[in-house]
């Protein structure tokens, strides 16, 4: 059986960023009675189970279980953008905007890209073609996409755009400690979603490899939990 090095690499680096934002989450759980919390816990429980999920995609050698690995990413996936965005919204102090039909509204959406994703056997809108990468089993799959799952993308991309104008907004009009704790917010966000623009795009050189949830992207998604369990929650801007 071949095995790339740089796929064994790719698995340490998702193992270390899944602990890493354990160690968060376990930080932040500690504040989830507090305004947005419970979106920032969301986030973060969602990289890391994307991350965990995506490294069985990874080793094991079955094609079935492969593709029900990749189908679990899918939560996280989902999922991960609007545990920002509700974070986001408390953070700037416009939690009241979240309303009950509106939290209802965005889950539903959140919700279509999973949903697509564990029933993509019987549309194939999700992955229209899935293939070993250079017929490896020991390797992430090869995936085509089909529509699904670019509206699945413009769903995510929407939410972050969101995310980036909010904290922007908090930047330049908040209180210099605010400006500075958005300022590293935005920062850090920009990586994951770069990252995530390569692949979808298909410019990253490994094929198959989906460098979203890996710690250079997946680390700065947590910055956010840094500052607040040491200062954000004291007072809002």
């Amino acid at each position: 059986m071949g095995v790339h090095p740089y796929y064994v690499a790719h698995i340490s680096v998702l193992l270390a960023s899944s602990f890493i934002g354990f160690l968060l989450l376990l930080r932040v759980w500690n504040f989830r009675s507090l305004p947005g919390a419970y979106g920032l816990i969301l986030a973060i429980l969602c990289a890391v189970e994307w991350s965990l999920a995506y490294v069985m995609e990874i080793v094991r050698l079955d094609m079935a279980e492969k593709i029900f690995w990749g189908k679990l990413q899918y939560f996280g996936i989902s999922y991960v953008a609007l545990g920002m965005f509700i974070f986001t919204i408390n953070y700037s102090g416009h939690g009241a905007w979240l309303t009950s039909i509106r939290k209802a509204w965005l889950a539903i959406l959140a919700s279509v890209g999973f949903v697509a994703a564990l029933t993509n056997d019987w549309h194939h809108q999700i992955w229209t073609d899935i293939q070993f990468t250079d017929n490896l089993a020991f390797g992430p799959l090869q995936l085509t996409h089909g529509i699904l799952f670019y509206f699945v993308v413009a769903v995510q991309y929407i939410l972050l755009i969101s995310v980036t104008v909010i904290f922007f907004q908090v930047a330049f009009r908040g209180q210099s400690l605010y400006r500075i704790q958005s300022s590293i917010m935005l920062i850090g966000m920009s990586f994951p979603w770069m990252a995530n623009l390569v692949y979808v795009m298909g410019w990253y050189p490994f094929p198959g490899i989906d460098i979203t949830p890996s710690p250079l992207p997946s680390q700065p998604l947590h910055f956010p939990s840094v500052s607040c369990v040491t200062a954000l929650w004291t007072c809002f801007p």
